[in-house]
């Protein structure tokens, strides 16, 4: 049916290494029911290496475009791994991340998500540890559309620069200046 599906899934996943019978569940679900489109992780004191085991499962579901994960134990180490994956998970378009441990030092990494995924629209982070002047910037880029992205991206040829860094998109050469 065109219906949208939500799944909500439950448990602790705050050990080192998440319960195996937890993720054993998560996988089946989201495995056995193609048709699920929206997956609420919160509430479930999930930790940094138990979003990594979650982040795993999502990849390889394409139909989930809808991910929370808010109020969970989530720190700079689970945005890291959503940097590092963000091109698998192409077919997000909503992310909460609201009510975990995240802070500045991982804005960077948030604003190149954006930028590479065009279609990920939503992006909740309050919170956290983020000022409000980047939460507005966040929910700025979030909300550009997939043909204001692409024209960005076109126009950040070069680099982009936020708060004095520098940044280089991946089919950007490297320069570094002094």
């Amino acid at each position: 049916s065109s219906r949208r599906r939500h799944t909500r899934l439950q448990g602790d996943w705050s050990s080192d290494v998440c319960s195996s019978d937890l993720v054993a569940l998560a996988c089946g679900i989201l495995k056995a029911n193609i048709h699920i489109t929206a997956v609420d992780f919160s509430w479930n004191a999930i930790t940094d290496s138990g979003f990594n085991e979650v982040l795993k499962l999502l990849r390889r579901n394409s139909g989930i475009s809808s991910v929370s994960f808010a109020h969970n134990m989530l720190c700079d180490e689970s945005i890291r791994d959503l940097h590092s994956s963000i091109h698998q998970l192409h077919h997000f378009t909503s992310l909460d991340l609201s009510y975990n441990a995240i802070t500045t030092e991982v804005y960077p990494d948030i604003v190149r998500i954006l930028l590479h995924n065009a279609q990920l629209k939503e992006v909740h982070l309050q919170g956290n540890r983020i000022p409000p002047a980047k939460l507005q910037v966040i929910e700025f880029l979030a909300g550009v559309n997939k043909n204001a992205a692409d024209a960005m991206r076109s126009i950040l040829t070069n680099e982009l620069q936020v708060e004095g860094k520098v940044f280089y998109p991946p089919s950007a050469r490297i320069r570094r200046s002094k």
